[in-house]
C-alpha cells in the first residue's frame, strides 16, 4: 500500500461488499483505520487520495459517515483545503458521546423488542383468525351434509303412521283383510277356470259340426269314404275323435 495504488480498488469493493452483506460495523473500523494511517500518522501518503474519495463514501450509515468525514476534517492539513464536507457544518458539528451512543444502542434494541412483540401479537391475531375460519368451515361442512341426506315428505310420514296404526291395531282386522283377498283370488280363479271350460266347449262344437257336414257331403255325393279317408278328415279337422 505504500508503494503501489494498485490494490486500492480492491479495498474499496471490500468495503461495498461487507455493507451489502450485512456487515457495516466492519466498514466504519476499516474506514477509520485507513484515515488514522493516512491524516494522522501519515504513513500511507499513497492511500490517502483513495481514503478521502472513495473509502470514506462506502460507509452505508449517514451518521457514522458524518462521523468520519468530522474525523478526517479535523486531521486534514491544511483545513482550508478540505473539500469533502462544508466547513461551517463540520465547525457546528458535534460527535456523539459514548453515553449518547448507549442511549442510542438501548432504543435501538427497544424497538427491535417492539418489532417482535408486534410479530408475535400479529401471528396470534392470525392463528386465531385461521382458527375461526376452520371452525366456520366445519360448521358449513356439517350443515350441507345435512341437507344431503334425503327428507321425508309428509306423504311418507302419514304412510308410515297408517302402517304403525294398522301393525299396532286388533288382530281381527289384520284376518278380515286377509280373508277378502282369499275370496277375491277364488273368485278370479274360478271365473277363469269358466271361461276356459267354455272355449273349450265352443272349439269342440264347432269341429264336430264341421265334420258332421262333411259326412253328409260324402253320404250325399256317393259311396262311403274308406277309413283313410276318415284318418285324413279327422286330422284336418284338429285330430278330433269322432
Amino acid at each position: 500500500l505504500f508503494r503501489f495504488s494498485h490494490n486500492n480498488l480492491r479495498i474499496t469493493r471490500i468495503l461495498k461488499c461487507l455493507g451489502e452483506m450485512g456487515y457495516e460495523h466492519y466498514q466504519v473500523h476499516l474506514v477509520k483505520f485507513f484515515l488514522t494511517e493516512t491524516l494522522a500518522r501519515e504513513t500511507l501518503p499513497n492511500v490517502k487520495r483513495s481514503a478521502l474519495d472513495y473509502f470514506l463514501f462506502t460507509i452505508r450509515s449517514k451518521h457514522k459517515r458524518r462521523e468520519l468525514v468530522h474525523y478526517a476534517w479535523q486531521h486534514f492539513k491544511p483545513r482550508g483545503s478540505f473539500v469533502w464536507g462544508p466547513h461551517n457544518k463540520l465547525m457546528k458539528y458535534r460527535p456523539r458521546s459514548a453515553k449518547s451512543q448507549l442511549h442510542q444502542k438501548a432504543e435501538d434494541k427497544q424497538e427491535t423488542l417492539g418489532k417482535k412483540c408486534d410479530d408475535s401479537v400479529e401471528k396470534d391475531q392470525n392463528q386465531s383468525v385461521e382458527e375461526e375460519q376452520k371452525a366456520v368451515e366445519k360448521e358449513q361442512k356439517d350443515v350441507d351434509a345435512a341437507d344431503l341426506q334425503p327428507k321425508m315428505n309428509d306423504e311418507d310420514v302419514k304412510e308410515k303412521i297408517s302402517e304403525c296404526v294398522l301393525k299396532g291395531g286388533d288382530g281381527e282386522e289384520e284376518k278380515e283383510a286377509s280373508f277378502i283377498q282369499q275370496e277375491d283370488k277364488d273368485l278370479t280363479s274360478e271365473t277363469e277356470e269358466v271361461q276356459g271350460t267354455a272355449e273349450n266347449d265352443c272349439t269342440k262344437e264347432s269341429k264336430k259340426r264341421k265334420l258332421d257336414a262333411n259326412m253328409a257331403d260324402g253320404n250325399e255325393g256317393g259311396p262311403l269314404k274308406s277309413p283313410t279317408d276318415i284318418e285324413n278328415i279327422s286330422r284336418n279337422l284338429g285330430e278330433c275323435a269322432i
